[in-house]
């Protein structure tokens, strides 16, 4: 597996997620980004950033990747159940699969 970096959800598909759930969030790469993406054999599987905390105002971003179990900032931990699977398509990463994250609090 390889890492293929860090990326963040461009603020103009944050909006347009935030009007309507059904728009996907662009993926860019940025450093301190809230994911991560992994390149595995057959896979690219996508993280939350591991060095980062979910707040409140982030979990849409999370949420569209991830079934969780979010309530609040509050939580003590946070552990992947499962990666979400996404794929290059024509310069943008598209979620395949949803992944699953669970809170602790």
């Amino acid at each position: 597996a390889s890492t293929v970096g860090y990326y963040s959800a461009t603020p103009e598909s944050v909006t347009r997620n935030r009007a309507d759930w059904a728009n996907p969030l662009d993926l860019v790469e940025f450093f301190d980004g809230l994911f991560w993406i992994i390149k595995a054999s057959e896979r690219n599987l996508l993280f939350p950033n591991p060095r980062m905390r979910i707040e409140q105002t982030r979990i849409r971003g999370i949420e569209y990747f991830f079934e969780t179990n979010y309530s609040d900032e509050n939580y003590h931990s946070c552990t992947v159940d499962a990666p979400a699977y996404v794929e290059l398509v024509n310069g943008k990463w598209v979620r395949i699969k949803k992944g699953r994250v669970t809170f602790a609090y």
